[in-house]
């Protein structure tokens, strides 16, 4: 009997499913009860919350619809073979974004051996990134080989 008396105290929810296009079903022994939603009525709830979770989106990305990208000082040499063409290009990443990357690098920095300046250099793979602590600087160097797509050092002695 315990459905019976939650059905009474729903009854102003069941009117106003009713009212909606949903029917609510109890068995004859008043044990068991079920909310039945008509066909039509469920295709106009999808198509509600689909629109719904459209406008979420539309509003959360407008949010997010600045570009992510800064811009940063930095330089590029293009090496060339001569029966390949292009055959390396090579970056000199300075300024915020030489930093950032140079803090990135968890190694040990180590000296430059290839010129007297005071740097100290960070590998990192192919990357190579020197501090210069007379002058503050950061600079960060790669390459990219456009035969192959592999990265390379950008930089040598």
């Amino acid at each position: 009997m315990r459905i019976r008396t939650d059905l009474a105290m729903n009854r102003i929810k069941h009117n106003k499913a009713t009212q909606q296009g949903a029917t609510l079903r109890v068995s004859r022994d008043g044990h068991s009860a079920s909310l039945h939603v008509r066909p039509w009525l469920r295709r106009y709830t999808v198509k509600i919350m689909k629109k719904f979770t459209l406008l979420l989106i539309l509003i959360s990305s407008s949010v997010f619809a600045g570009d992510p990208f800064k811009e940063f000082p930095g330089q590029y040499y293009i090496s060339t073979d001569s029966e390949r063409g292009v055959s390396e290009i090579s970056f000199r990443i300075m300024g915020e974004a030489g930093k950032k990357m140079y803090e990135g690098i968890n190694q040990t920095p180590e000296r430059d051996d290839c010129d007297l300046s005071n740097n100290l250099i960070k590998y990192l793979g192919n990357i190579e990134c020197h501090y210069n602590p007379d002058e503050e600087s950061h600079i960060c160097y790669f390459g990219i080989n456009i035969n192959t797509g592999s990265f390379g050092r950008g930089i040598s002695c």
